[in-house]
């Protein structure tokens, strides 16, 4: 019995970096091939925002009084980048890019993505998540710690060959 191999990636994601990666068994070790990425705002909150918050005034008097936003300007940047990168994925993830994917992402921002992403194509491309930052980590430790922590769930998958050096 063979089996068809599947095109795994692997999304690294943050609030404001998303990093995708095709997956492949390399003998012992697996090799991790760059697809690109997204690029959101690493603003500072005060940068985001005016110099002075809105103003109100009371409905009896003259008195004004300053008004806190409902929401903080990073969480929103943040908010607007896992949309951004939740449609690029599931555009990428309809059109065959992969059939499979691993989504690593910041705790936060996997809460937000996975509000973001249709349940649908959670359901159906979703294979596993990792609340943990991963962005900034190299391919050779990105799949050490895949091949480290996952080791059981990449066995149920089965993965092309590599036939080029391990990155």
């Amino acid at each position: 019995m063979t089996f068809k191999t599947k095109v795994v990636w692997l999304a690294a994601v943050d609030g404001a970096h998303a990093r995708f990666f095709t997956i492949e068994n390399a003998g012992a070790a697996l090799r991790l091939t760059s697809r690109g990425g997204l690029q959101g705002t690493r603003a500072h909150t005060g940068d985001l925002v005016s110099d002075h918050a809105g103003r109100v005034r009371e409905s009896m008097g003259t008195t004004r009084h300053a008004m806190e936003p409902r929401t903080d300007a990073k969480v929103h940047a943040e908010e607007v980048f896992a949309v951004t990168t939740a449609r690029e994925l599931e555009a990428l993830g309809r059109s065959g890019a992969f059939d499979t994917l691993i989504l690593a992402a910041a705790p936060r921002q996997l809460g937000h993505l996975r509000k973001m992403l249709d349940p649908e194509f959670r359901e159906h491309y979703v294979m596993l998540e990792i609340a943990g930052d991963w962005t900034n980590l190299p391919p050779p430790e990105l799949a050490s710690n895949l091949r480290l922590h996952f080791a059981e769930e990449l066995r149920s998958i089965p993965l092309p060959q590599s036939s080029g050096p391990l990155s």
